[in-house]
């Protein structure tokens, strides 16, 4: 399946915009055996050319509306959240 189709496989209300289909496409798409992913706010806002407070505002809008899971890590400096995408 190309991106195209992709994008449009992806239907939910929640997901109206192109950016918001594509951070949950990388999020699902990123993920390990147990179902999560680290990439971090940074790596997305350079994959989608989005601002930070962008991809901030995205990632929040998906964990409110249920779409996607986030966990805290607390290990390190450098606490790097994990997300989780809830399949459609």
């Amino acid at each position: 399946m190309n991106v195209v189709e992709e994008l449009r496989s992806v239907q939910h209300e929640g997901l109206n915009t192109i950016p918001s289909k594509v951070i949950y496409l990388i999020l699902r798409n990123d993920r390990d055996a147990t179902g999560w992913t680290t990439v971090s706010v940074i790596k997305l806002s350079k994959m989608t050319g989005l601002t930070l407070t962008g991809v901030r505002k995205i990632l929040q809008k998906l964990i409110n509306l249920g779409l996607v899971e986030k966990e805290r890590s607390t290990l390190g400096v450098n606490k790097t959240s994990k997300y989780r995408v809830i399949e459609l």
